[in-house]
């Protein structure tokens, strides 16, 4: 049997075809990159307000000065990440002693990641592999009155959980 040869017509409609699938198929993957960076930014923007809320907290301070911090802190935490919709507000010691964490027996264990910047005075935001997997987190440092850092804050979305969230506001 003969090959029946593709008409010129036919090649050029083959590779338009062709040329516009590749198009659409790189818009799609560019869209979702985009959308992928916004999600990780805003979550970066929301845990970096949490932080600096909780961390400008006198509640917080003063528990911080206590006996015994994870006896108010731990409640206050878990209230914090609950009405926020974040995966974990964690308040701890400067020598990454934590006082509050969403799983109680991760409390006194050390705090797993970067603190230098936050020791040193600057708030930052970071995405880290933690005790609850990958997440956006920032990290705010605690001050006395007096201007001393008593202790830290690191308030985190685990990346499961921005991607969840992404997917939520796809259309069908």
């Amino acid at each position: 049997m003969a090959r029946r040869q593709w008409s010129i017509a036919g090649q050029l409609f083959a590779l338009q075809a062709l040329v516009v699938g590749l198009l659409v198929l790189a818009a799609a993957a560019g869209g979702v990159w985009l959308a992928r960076s916004d999600a990780r930014d805003a979550a970066r923007e929301e845990v970096l307000a949490v932080a600096h809320t909780v961390a400008g907290s006198p509640d917080v301070r003063a528990a911080l000065a206590s006996a015994d911090p994870s006896a108010a802190l731990q409640p206050y935490a878990e209230a914090t990440r609950v009405a926020t919709g974040t995966d974990f507000v964690v308040v701890m010691a400067p020598d990454r002693t934590r006082y509050s964490h969403p799983r109680p027996e991760r409390i006194g264990q050390p705090f797993v990641g970067d603190i230098a910047p936050a020791l040193a005075g600057r708030a930052f935001t970071t995405t880290n592999v933690g005790t609850l997997g990958e997440s956006v987190r920032a990290v705010v440092p605690v001050r006395a009155v007096d201007g001393r850092i008593v202790g830290l804050v690191s308030v985190g979305i685990t990346t499961r959980a921005i991607n969840r969230r992404l997917l939520a506001q796809a259309p069908c």
